[in-house]
C-alpha cells in the first residue's frame, strides 16, 4: 500500500509568481460575476419569502456591486443599492434574497434583499447587467430544467463559466439541507455534482477548522478502501496534491497551511470514481 505526503517547497514558489493581489474594488466585467444557485421554488416557506439567488466572484479582484442590474426580460428590475458601497471579495459568494428574516425565508442569512424580482417556477430569466445594460452574466430556464418544490439548482462546480452555466445539463438538483428543511448550498461551494452527502462509500468528511488559522484536519472515512487522492485548488487553478493512497479506508490528515498563499482554496478529493469539493478559507 503506497501513502504519499507531498513536497510543498517548489509549489509554494509557483503560487507566489502566480499570485495576484489588489485592495482596489472593480466595476465586474463579463464572466467575472456569475449566476451559481438559485431557488426558484421553495418549500419549507412561501416564494414571497424564501426565494433567493447565489452569485461567485470568479475574478481576482475585489468587485464593487453598487448600482448592479438584476432583471428578466419582462418588467422585473432592481438596481442593487446600499448606505455603503456594496463589495463582493474575490472567490466570495453573494447570497441575495427576498427576505432577511431568517425565520421567514426558511434559514438563510442573504448578503442583500432583493425587490420588483421574482422567480417563476416554470421559466423565467435572471439577468446580471451594469447600468448601460451591459449583460455580465444571465441565466434562462423554461420547462425543461429541473425546477422542483423545496430543492435549489446549483451549477456544476466543475463548469464555473459564464457560457456553460447557459446549459440546463450544466446544473444539478441540490443534494445537501440547509435552514429550515430545503435543500441548497446557499452562499457556499455547490454540492450537487460532487457526491456531498450522496448515499455512497463515504461515512464521514470532515474538514476543519474552517476558517484555519495554521493546522487544516481532514477526517475521511469510507465504508471499503478506495485509491484516494487529495489535492488543494486556488483560485486561479493552480492544485497542489497533498495525499495520495492506493486503498484507503480512513483518513486522519493533519497539515500546516503557513506556507499556502492566504485567501479561498478548494480541497478535492477524490476516492474511487467520485469527486468532493470542500471550500476552506486560509488565514
Amino acid at each position: 500500500m503506497k501513502k504519499k505526503l507531498y513536497s510543498f517547497g517548489i509549489a509554494v514558489i509557483i503560487l507566489l509568481m502566480f499570485s495576484a493581489n489588489s485592495n482596489g474594488q472593480d466595476v465586474p466585467q463579463p464572466g467575472d460575476l456569475l449566476i451559481t444557485e438559485f431557488l426558484a421554488n421553495p418549500g419549507a416557506v412561501s416564494d414571497t419569502k424564501g426565494e433567493w439567488i447565489e452569485l461567485l466572484n470568479t475574478s481576482e479582484q475585489t468587485l464593487l456591486l453598487t448600482d448592479l442590474l438584476i432583471k428578466d426580460d419582462g418588467s422585473n428590475k432592481n438596481t442593487v443599492e446600499g448606505d455603503e458601497a456594496i463589495i463582493l471579495p474575490a472567490g466570495e459568494y453573494f447570497l441575495m434574497a427576498r427576505s432577511a428574516n431568517s425565520e421567514e425565508n426558511g434559514g438563510v442569512t442573504p448578503d442583500y434583499i432583493y425587490s420588483n424580482f421574482t422567480l417563476s417556477n416554470s421559466e423565467d430569466e435572471i439577468i446580471l447587467c451594469l447600468p448601460d445594460g451591459t449583460v455580465l452574466d444571465q441565466v434562462k430556464y423554461d420547462s425543461g430544467w429541473q425546477i422542483a418544490s423545496g430543492v435549489s439548482l446549483e451549477l456544476d462546480p466543475e463548469l464555473v463559466d459564464s457560457g456553460l452555466n447557459d446549459d440546463a445539463e450544466n446544473w444539478n438538483l441540490a443534494s445537501i439541507q440547509f435552514g429550515d428543511g430545503d435543500m441548497g448550498s446557499p452562499g457556499m461551494a455547490n454540492s450537487s455534482a460532487t457526491g456531498i452527502n450522496q448515499q455512497g462509500i463515504v461515512e464521514y468528511l470532515e474538514v476543519y477548522p474552517n476558517p484555519c488559522f495554521g493546522m487544516l484536519n481532514i477526517q475521511l472515512q469510507l465504508n471499503k478502501k478506495v485509491p484516494v487522492l487529495i489535492s488543494m485548488i486556488n483560485l486561479v487553478g493552480q492544485e497542489i496534491n497533498i495525499f495520495e493512497c492506493d486503498l484507503c479506508k480512513e483518513i486522519s490528515l493533519v497539515m500546516d497551511t503557513e506556507w499556502l498563499e492566504k485567501g479561498i482554496w478548494i480541497i478535492r478529493t477524490n476516492y474511487g470514481s467520485q469527486t468532493e469539493l470542500c471550500k476552506v478559507l486560509i488565514y
